[in-house]
């Protein structure tokens, strides 16, 4: 008769829910305005580069999160009273005459509604529509760019329209239209 042996499990460790000295001491940095490397740097980690990498764990976030909620209901700043604010300071501006103070409000609005982010295309083609999704693996980054932007690329293809899940191709001259659903 044969028995079996099994390892006990060994349980995961939880993760810890208090800061660590020097956690605490970025948290702080970071809240005071310091870059995530200055603050790492002012915490007594040994390198700039220790603040990024602090900053990701769990319960630092954590605590960045409850402490901003705290200094924002202390003192009770929204981010609408921010934009009022900016909106505000625009418009004094604008009476005034000076444009360069509009332009940096008006940057700082843009910022806080993430308008600066890159904009993301995406593209996706499936599998079953071989010799096109080859082609269009083939293209540069460039020629897609400007394929999905309406131009003729290669004297090839044109992106007729894009939808939610399908995408929509034809030649130049109108023929030989396909429409390629983006889902598997």
């Amino acid at each position: 008769m044969a028995t079996n042996i099994t390892k006990p499990r060994q349980r995961k460790k939880p993760a810890p829910t208090v800061l660590t000295e020097k956690q605490e001491a970025l948290v702080e940095g970071i809240l005071d305005g310091k870059s995530k490397c200055e603050a790492a740097l002012a915490a007594g980690y040994a390198h700039a580069s220790s603040g990024p990498t602090v900053s990701r764990n769990e319960v630092v976030q954590a605590a960045l999160a409850d402490r901003r909620d705290e200094l924002s209901s202390a003192t009770q700043i929204t981010r609408v009273g921010v934009l009022n604010g900016i909106l505000d300071a625009i418009e004094m501006a604008r009476l005034n005459g000076e444009p360069l103070t509009m332009l940096t409000g008006y940057r700082d609005i843009s910022k806080m509604m993430g308008y600066n982010a890159p904009e993301v295309k995406k593209l996706e083609v499936t599998t079953s529509q071989g010799r096109l999704r080859h082609k269009m693996q083939s293209l540069s980054d460039e020629d897609l760019l400007r394929l999905s932007e309406g131009e003729v690329v290669d004297g090839q293809y044109l992106i007729v329209k894009i939808n939610v899940e399908t995408i929509e191709v034809s030649y130049p001259d109108g023929t030989g239209r396909r429409v390629i659903r983006l889902t598997g």
